[in-house]
């Protein structure tokens, strides 16, 4: 991709065009995997301007992929409890991209992107972690980015709605 690309970090501001993003990648990227109901409750849960502004009062961090000016992909990290050794740990919990964005570099882009601010940070030990639907392609592309499948495990997030998820993981 020759586009003029910019990765910013978001701020409360932005809460309004994540949650539009999330509107139209969340259900296509989800479609095919999850009943619409679950879709719904999914996206009040994770994307209401409530939560997203309180996940980032509480140390969450955004990132908006900007193509020629216009908002197409976020990710969001949250710090996680350390490790009993000391290791720093990040969750990768949101890596999304418009559909007709997607298979042109920008994940890859971001994900490095997110590594990197990551790493900036200055630990000593650290790694990233991330729950994947185990449906979803993009588990190939998180190991194609070098992680690793850690484990596979089903969550009950309430109304009877499942995430049946692999848990992800590599150290930056």
């Amino acid at each position: 991709m020759t586009a003029d690309i910019n990765i910013r970090q978001a701020t409360k501001e932005d809460i309004a065009l994540i949650r539009n993003l999330a509107q139209i990648i969340f259900p296509h990227t989800y479609g095919k995997m999850l009943s619409q109901e679950q879709i719904d409750y999914m996206m009040g849960w994770m994307y209401s301007p409530k939560n997203i502004a309180a996940g980032l009062d509480s140390g969450q961090e955004y990132f908006i992929v900007e193509v020629e000016g216009e908002a197409v992909s976020y990710a969001g990290i949250a710090p996680q409890e350390d490790d009993p050794d000391g290791t720093k740990v990040f969750e990768l919990m949101r890596l999304y991209i418009l559909p007709e964005y997607q298979k042109t570099g920008l994940g890859k882009l971001l994900f490095e992107h997110v590594c990197e601010h990551i790493r900036s940070k200055g630990f000593k030990k650290c790694r990233m972690m991330l729950h994947v639907n185990r449906e979803n392609p993009a588990v190939q592309f998180y190991l194609h980015q070098g992680m690793q499948i850690l484990y596979s495990k089903d969550f009950d997030i309430g109304h009877n709605f499942w995430m049946t998820d692999h848990i992800m993981g590599m150290y930056l």
